[in-house]
């Protein structure tokens, strides 16, 4: 929903202090409300399942989160078994996906690095990347349970396939031009 709202509300305008808050002020309030949900299934196992937080608490952190297993696996392979559910991925070699990913990064680098890129789409860049912070923080909950958390990589998708319309739709409007006048 951020996602949408920004783009509209921001779409033809520079971007300014306001929209740089409004950013801040929507990533907390997602924070807050995704800490609270978790507090929330906390008391009730507290009080409908008499458990102690701390036995439920130190097991979920060390089942979900980084443990011995993490270190067995490459630190990002959360990440990329995730991508892998992807309909255009799934059908791919992983050469194949590190060679298109490695593609994308280099793009984005090169387009923020040559300016091409504003304040407006690193906020956008911001985003996409949260889904990939939560594999990384809930390594193996992310990596067991792969095959309903790529879902999560909605966000980065639609923000990856803009900021390549963008791109792509700005050059365009260059040549068109080049061509009229």
């Amino acid at each position: 929903p951020f996602l949408i709202i920004y783009y509209f509300r921001y779409q033809n305008k520079k971007v300014s202090k306001e929209t740089v808050w409004f950013f801040v002020k929507s990533l907390l309030s997602f924070l807050i409300g995704y800490s609270l949900m978790w507090l929330l299934k906390w008391l009730i196992l507290m009080i409908f399942f008499h458990q102690s937080p701390s036995s439920f608490l130190t097991d979920h952190l060390i089942e979900r989160g980084i443990n011995e297993h993490v270190f067995q696996l490459n630190f990002f392979s959360s990440i990329f078994i995730n991508i892998r559910q992807l309909v255009p991925f799934c059908f791919l070699s992983d050469t194949v996906i590190y060679i298109i990913l490695g593609i994308l990064l280099v793009s984005f680098a090169f387009c923020f690095f040559k300016k091409k890129f504003h304040l407006r789409e690193g906020i956008l860049v911001l985003i996409a990347l949260i889904p990939l912070l939560r594999y990384l923080v809930m390594f193996m909950h992310s990596y067991d349970h792969f095959f309903f958390t790529y879902r999560a990589l909605l966000p980065s998708i639609m923000i990856v396939l803009l900021l390549l319309w963008q791109h792509f739709r700005s050059i365009f409007k260059k040549k068109f031009r080049q061509k009229k006048g």
